[in-house]
């Protein structure tokens, strides 16, 4: 088997999909790898001096994150600039990515810049625990975005466990204390666990009213996966409430 020419036809084949147009004070260069939603990705060069140049994605990677609904909340900013800094890559105004170097340092800046538009890209579909911390984040975004006035808190039940809650609303005169637990990837087994914790808070060692009358409130990412029917039934068994992320209107009630 001949390597070297099988890297050559592929070098050919690669040259061959780039596409240049001159658009002026830069020139676009319309590569042939492709994003997440199959576009081509392009690239910008200018001159910035008489021996520099810079290569940016005209603010297209980040802004095409935002199009396709997915908030950049600290969480995915960290990822983006963790990014960034893996391949020297700026962001200036308008979420431009950018890098400046000489032209002969032009292949390896064009590389950097391509691969931190692919990574980032990609940013939604990393390692699991990332996307369920995502889920999450929204979730208390949300919260804290339309004043529901809760906090983290961590109830210990009869059998002596602690459990911890990401977010809890408190006993108010004529409303129960209300648990939440938010679950990116719902399961009969995940509700099973909930009603165990919520049984088991209920029968604290405290006997407090605060416990014995708790609201135990799921709630799920419908776009991830919606809920089982044996779920369902377990939740509707132990009184556990489960609502699903787009249903904004009964998370709205939870604050009244």
């Amino acid at each position: 088997m001949n390597t070297v020419k099988l890297l050559d036809n592929y070098f050919e084949w690669l040259k061959k999909g780039y596409t240049i147009n001159h658009l002026g004070k830069c020139d676009e260069i319309v590569t042939p790898f492709v994003d997440d939603i199959n576009d081509n990705i392009t690239i910008y060069v200018e001159e910035v001096s008489d021996k520099q140049i810079m290569l940016t994605d005209d603010g297209y990677t980040i802004t095409n994150l935002e199009f396709m609904g997915i908030k950049l909340t600290p969480t995915r900013r960290r990822l983006i600039d963790s990014v960034c800094q893996q391949f020297h890559i700026k962001i200036i105004e308008d979420e431009t990515l950018s890098i400046v170097g000489t032209p002969k340092e032009f292949p390896i800046m064009k590389y950097q810049l391509t691969s931190a538009i692919l990574r980032i890209n990609d940013i939604s579909f990393t390692q699991k625990e990332n996307v369920k911390n995502f889920f999450a984040e929204d979730v208390l975004n949300y919260f804290d975005t339309n004043n529901f006035g809760g906090l983290p808190t961590s109830v210990r039940g009869q059998s002596g466990v602690e459990y911890k809650f990401l977010y809890a609303l408190p006993k108010r005169k004529d409303k129960p204390l209300i648990l939440f637990n938010i679950q990116n990837n719902i399961s009969a087994n995940e509700i099973m666990l909930d009603a165990f914790k919520h049984n088991d808070i209920k029968k604290s060692a405290n006997l407090s009213n605060m416990y014995a009358q708790s609201r135990y409130v799921v709630i799920f990412n419908e776009k991830q996966k919606n809920i089982s029917e044996k779920a369902a039934k377990i939740a509707q068994a132990y009184d556990i409430d489960v609502i699903s992320w787009e249903n904004k209107a009964a998370l709205a009630e939870l604050k009244n």
